[in-house]
C-alpha cells in the first residue's frame, strides 16, 4: 500500500489502483491553517485490510509536518484521532470538545 496527496484529497493505492481516499479542504496552504477533513472512503473490494487506518495516519502525519491544524468532521478521522492521543494536538485546543477530545 502506498499513499499520495493530490488536489483536495489523500489517496491510498493498492494493487496499482486507487483503493480509498480522504477528502479535505483548507482555507489556506499556510502553516497553522485548518485542514477540514470531511470524508474517508475505501472501496468495498479493499475492505478489511487496514487501508483506512493507514490513510488516516498518513494524512494526519502530513498535516503535522506542514504545521496545519485539523478539523475532523469525518467520523472515521474523528474516531481515529480520539483513539490516537498523539494526534490530539492537531485539533485546535478551543475546538477539541466539539470533536469529543479533552479540552485544554
Amino acid at each position: 500500500m502506498t499513499f499520495r496527496k493530490v488536489e483536495g484529497r489523500f489517496e491510498v493505492i493498492e494493487e496499482g489502483q486507487v483503493a480509498g481516499w480522504l477528502d479535505f479542504a483548507s482555507e489556506s496552504a499556510e502553516a497553522g491553517a485548518p485542514m477540514v477533513m470531511d470524508h474517508t472512503e475505501v472501496l468495498p473490494e479493499f475492505g478489511g485490510r487496514g487501508l483506512a487506518g493507514g490513510l488516516a495516519r498518513y494524512a494526519l502525519e502530513y498535516a503535522r509536518a506542514e504545521g496545519w491544524t485539523v478539523l475532523p468532521y469525518c467520523s472515521f478521522i474523528r474516531g481515529y484521532i480520539v483513539s490516537h492521543p498523539e494526534f490530539h494536538p492537531l485539533v485546535p485546543a478551543g475546538r477539541r470538545t466539539e470533536f469529543g477530545l479533552p479540552g485544554e
